[in-house]
């Protein structure tokens, strides 16, 4: 089983901010310690400083690395600068088929660079965009946990492509409204600090299904690395803290959620362990499960050792990865790919 889980749970940190000066050095190494680390998907932030030209640079990255996706967005912080030009330039940037999500977007009312009327004029503008343009929205919100839901209700996207909350810092109350909404919950570094226990009591209650991984770097380095710049292979110590929040055993070296390391063995009574990791792949154009020829054989020795529930969740996986494999676009224009969606949705119900 260990075996298994090292081919399809592979460590996604699903914010990053590797464009910009603070990388411009050593960028390389970093991705390369990344994937060193288990990290083989990068979700690109491109809106860390418009002005500067961070929306190209950012895309132009992620065209140049196979495991970096982007996100184009503006950030609440910089809701001032929107205007028509602003928006044909992320309409435009959006075409790159590298770009997967509209982000990050939302409302900050703890610094409020930008009016709190114009930030919500923007949210909502931007959120029609990403409505139309098919893509799920990677949300901030700070200090504005009930407009952010509200405003989300009045423009709601499907549930099947909504988007992530990034660096989740709200309440319990939030986060289920979230959920009810069909957004992914994802956990940053600061999930780890010492002050953070309001934070990991939300984290430990939620359904493991719904949570994502992210390290926000730059900002934000988790424990033991704090004082250091945070960079993508830093995300498994965030997934090592939602382990041990949610009693995943694992060896005597680590608790994870995805560790490859780990003996971990998904709990019987929750088979929705398995697709959070995946989660993100399959909203990713142009993304192939690329280990389906080399594990697909491993579910039948390997479900003969499990509860009846999981055995059976496991051997229908294969034929739903085999219809996703089969056409994975952005706007789901292959039947047989849907299909392959649905499948994988049916095969981890209860």
């Amino acid at each position: 089983m260990p075996v298994l889980l090292r081919k399809i749970m592979p460590f996604i940190d699903s914010h990053a901010h590797i464009d910009g000066q603070k990388f411009a050095e050593d960028r390389g190494a970093v991705i390369q310690r990344a994937l060193d680390n288990g990290v083989e998907v990068i979700v690109e932030i491109c809106n860390g400083d418009v002005e500067r030209g961070s929306l190209e640079e950012g895309i132009a990255i992620a065209e140049a690395y196979p495991l970096i996706y982007a996100a184009v967005g503006l950030h609440p912080h910089d809701a001032k600068l929107w205007d028509d030009a602003m928006e044909s330039r992320l309409r435009n940037l959006a075409h790159s088929p590298k770009v997967i999500a509209w982000g990050e977007i939302g409302l900050d009312f703890h610094y409020n660079h930008s009016e709190p009327d114009v930030q919500r004029n923007v949210f909502r503008r931007q959120l029609e965009i990403a409505c139309e343009l098919n893509l799920p929205v990677v949300i901030h919100s700070r200090e504005a946990n009930r407009e952010t839901i509200d405003i989300l209700r009045e423009n709601r996207h499907s549930k099947e492509k909504a988007g992530i909350f990034h660096c989740f810092s709200g309440d319990m109350e939030m986060a289920l409204a979230a959920i009810d909404l069909g957004f992914m919950i994802s956990f940053a570094g600061s999930l780890t600090f010492k002050k953070a226990a309001d934070l990991r009591a939300v984290a430990k209650e939620l359904p493991l299904d719904r949570l994502l991984i992210e390290t926000d770097c730059p900002f934000l380095t988790p424990e033991p690395h704090r004082g250091k710049r945070n960079e993508p292979s830093f995300v498994t110590q965030v997934a090592r803290q939602i382990g041990e929040l949610k009693s995943i055993s694992a060896d005597g070296n680590s608790t994870s959620l995805t560790t490859r390391k780990s003996a971990w063995m998904p709990p019987s009574s929750n088979t929705l362990a398995l697709v959070s990791p995946l989660a993100m792949m399959f909203r990713m154009p142009g993304w192939r499960v690329k280990y389906s020829s080399t594990f697909l054989g491993m579910f039948e020795d390997a479900s003969r050792s499990m509860s009846p529930m999981t055995s059976r969740c496991l051997r229908r996986l294969p034929a739903a990865l085999h219809r996703i494999t089969s056409g994975c676009d952005r706007n789901a224009s292959s039947s047989d790919s849907a299909i392959g969606r649905a499948s994988l949705i049916r095969c981890f119900e209860a």
